[in-house]
C-alpha cells in the first residue's frame, strides 16, 4: 500500500519527502577571496602590459640604433653609396694627389671607404683597381660598360631584368671564348649578387609578364642599345 502511494507521488511529480544531503552546500564566494582573485588578475595583466611595452620600446630603440649607426671611416649617408666602390676609391686617391684631402683618414671618411683600402693603394702596395678575393671574370671596363647600359636603359623606360643581364654576359663570354667557371658560360646567381654590390647605382627589375605592345617595344629598344654599346 505504501509503495503504491509513493509510486503515485513520484508519477504525479509531487514533492518527495526524502531530503537531499547536498541541499545545504554554500556556493557563494567570500568577498575577501573574490577581491584577492581580482587583484591578482589585475596585477598579472598589468605586468603583461608593462612587459609588452618594454619589449616594444626596446625593439624601437634597436631599430633606430641600427638605422642611425655609422662605422667611423666606413659608413656615410646613403647618397655616398650611389657610386661604385672602385669609383669612390679613385676619387679619394685623386683627392690626395691634387691636395683636396690632407690626410688618408679624411679621404677615406669623405668617400665612405675604409682607411686601410686607401692606405694600401696610396703607398703603392696595391693597384687602385684591385680588390680582395679572386679576380672578376669581366674586366673593370666591361663591368662599367654593362653598368652604364643598364642605367641608360632604365632611364629610357626599359628596365633590364636579371635574365637579360645574364643573357648579355653569356653572349659576351661566348664571343671571345674566355674560360670561366660558369656553366655554359652563363653567370651564376653569386656573380649577379656581386655585380649589384660592385655597382650599387643599378636597380634591376624582376622579370614580369608584359603585354605584346610593351614586349615588342622592349625588344626593339634592347636590340638598338645592343648595337649602340657593341656587346
Amino acid at each position: 500500500m505504501r509503495s503504491s502511494k509513493r509510486k503515485r507521488n513520484e508519477d504525479s511529480g509531487g514533492p518527495s519527502n526524502k531530503k537531499s544531503k547536498w541541499k545545504d552546500i554554500d556556493l557563494s564566494i567570500p568577498t575577501r577571496a573574490n577581491n584577492w582573485n581580482n587583484n591578482k588578475r589585475n596585477a598579472v595583466c598589468q605586468k603583461s602590459k608593462s612587459l609588452e611595452s618594454h619589449l616594444t620600446n626596446r625593439k624601437t630603440k634597436l631599430a633606430l640604433f641600427s638605422k642611425n649607426y655609422r662605422r667611423k671611416g666606413i659608413d656615410k649617408d646613403s647618397g655616398t653609396f650611389n657610386t661604385p666602390r672602385t669609383e669612390r676609391i679613385r676619387t679619394a686617391l685623386e683627392g690626395l694627389s691634387d691636395g683636396t684631402y690632407n690626410t688618408i683618414s679624411e679621404a677615406a671618411s669623405t668617400n665612405g671607404v675604409h682607411y686601410d683600402q686607401i692606405q694600401r693603394r696610396a703607398t703603392g702596395n696595391v693597384k687602385w683597381y684591385r680588390r680582395n678575393g679572386p679576380e672578376p671574370y669581366l674586366t673593370l671596363g666591361e663591368e662599367r660598360h654593362l653598368s652604364r647600359w643598364v642605367v641608360t636603359m632604365g632611364n629610357r623606360g626599359f628596365p633590364v631584368t636579371p635574365k637579360q643581364l645574364k643573357d648579355t654576359v653569356q653572349d659576351m663570354i661566348s664571343k671571345d671564348g674566355r674560360k670561366t667557371p660558369f656553366r655554359n658560360g652563363r653567370p651564376s646567381n653569386g656573380w649577379y649578387t656581386g655585380f649589384l654590390k660592385r655597382n650599387p647605382e643599378i636597380k634591376l627589375k624582376p622579370t614580369k609578364l608584359l603585354n605584346k605592345a610593351r614586349a615588342k617595344v622592349t625588344k626593339e629598344a634592347v636590340d638598338d642599345w645592343f648595337r649602340l654599346f657593341h656587346f
